[in-house]
């Protein structure tokens, strides 16, 4: 038979493929292996292809640190996870699920492996709706229905009893459910997780399995965000509320704070697990030393090259050991984005002035009245309103010479500039 499409191809040769697959990959738990003697002990047996699948990935995972099941719907991938777990004779099992889905792997838990304690997390942090449940909750299953019944713990409790504590309290195999967009990967979690020694992710929060750095929200690493719009526009609060809402941790550096106890009012964010500071570049552009903030990002940048140069460098400093970075958010085809370039050129010129040297000095001074007359430039000439402009200048121009034209007190000389005098402006 000729194949005339893909499909055809498969169909005319899947005996030839799937025998190739088979050498190619051989299967580490066949059909007459042994499955594992613990499956015996489940509350639930496994149906043929679960205990053969279940046996292969513990065969996988005494080399390995990490599996992934991948089945069709209806397969039962929270059944053999469990029950891979009960092979491995796991004394503590943590689920990270969609929220609709803790309940049902709760119930699972429940009637597949013997004697086990299942406790949903429903919250991370303290606080919170006093109507709804809250912490480390203990559930058990009654007519076929998950209840919160037995103990409740808050997760400051759960890890003040420590492991010993918690073994003495629960000897038998106890799973933790947590919906994933409550558990957040705070500062809750740092204990159990590794942290980078050396490489590009130094100092970053990394997947133990991969290296790679998990994203929260800059590779594990506190950020400092600097915005300039504080007063009526209020953008630092904005920012806070948008932040907090993320699950991020965050604290305002506000102007009312004295200057001489900014560094203690950092080392008390520190001490209470603040992830984000949030405030005006101006107030931290001198003196301070933010080594635990290796992240900066300008969400706004002034005018001011002084402070630019200034913020941006308060991570990098003598003492730092992890990697500084620093980043610019701003709007694509917007003024935002013209005054950033314009900036960029700026910071060339004075780098050049100086010799590559940091500081800008006295020059600082008349950083905002040449920034806005750049702009203004780059907005006539560059923006597609120059020629606009220049007819108005004319037509502005004619009628006032007109004016002076019929008045006796017309000066010799015009007032107004030329529209090539503002060119070169």
């Amino acid at each position: 038979m000729e194949a005339t499409d893909i499909y055809g191809y498969l169909r005319a040769h899947a005996s030839e493929l799937g025998s190739r697959i088979l050498e190619s990959y051989p299967p580490l738990q066949s059909m007459t292996d042994e499955v594992p003697a613990e499956l015996s002990t489940l509350l639930r047996a496994p149906l043929p292809a679960q205990a053969i699948a279940i046996g292969g990935l513990a065969k996988y995972l005494k080399s390995a640190r990490a599996a992934r099941i991948v089945a069709e719907c209806g397969a039962g991938k929270t059944y053999m996870a469990l029950g891979l777990a009960h092979i491995l004779k796991a004394r503590t099992i943590l689920v990270m699920c969609p929220s609709h889905l803790g309940k049902k792997w709760a119930r699972e838990a429940i009637q597949t492996i013997p004697f086990v304690r299942t406790f949903l997390i429903e919250d991370m942090r303290n606080g919170g709706d006093p109507r709804q449940p809250h912490g480390v909750l203990e559930v058990r299953l009654r007519k076929g229905r998950v209840v919160y019944e037995g103990m409740q713990l808050s997760l400051a409790d759960l890890r003040g009893l420590g492991h010993a504590g918690w073994m003495q309290r629960v000897p038998r195999c106890s799973v933790f459910i947590i919906p994933k967009d409550k558990g957040k990967l705070s500062y809750f979690w740092r204990h159990a997780l590794l942290t980078a020694k050396c490489g590009p992710e130094l100092g970053g929060v990394i997947n133990p399995d991969t290296g790679v750095s998990i994203e929260n929200p800059d590779g594990g690493r506190r950020c400092q965000v600097y915005a300039t719009y504080t007063g009526e526009k209020d953008v630092n609060g904005r920012l806070e509320q948008v932040l907090s809402a993320a699950g991020l941790r965050v604290a305002v550096l506000r102007a009312s704070v004295p200057t001489q106890k900014r560094e203690e009012w950092y080392d008390r964010q520190l001490e209470s697990g603040v992830e984000v500071v949030v405030c005006h570049p101006k107030l931290v552009e001198t003196g301070l030393d933010l080594l635990a903030f290796p992240t900066l990002y300008f969400y706004q940048t002034g005018y001011s090259l002084h402070t630019l140069r200034q913020a941006s460098r308060r991570s990098w400093r003598i003492g730092q050991r992890h990697p500084v970075r620093v980043k610019f958010l701003t709007y694509k085809g917007t003024m935002q984005e013209i005054c950033l370039r314009l900036m960029g050129r700026k910071m060339l010129v004075a780098l050049m002035m100086e010799g590559k040297f940091s500081g800008e000095g006295l020059q600082s001074l008349d950083a905002d009245e040449d920034l806005m007359a750049a702009m203004a430039r780059e907005l006539v000439e560059k923006a597609g309103v120059g020629e606009s402009a220049d007819q108005i200048w004319r037509l502005y121009r004619s009628r006032y010479n007109r004016h002076y034209s019929e008045s006796e007190t017309m000066p010799s000389k015009p007032l107004l500039p030329s529209s090539r005098q503002l060119k070169q402006m």
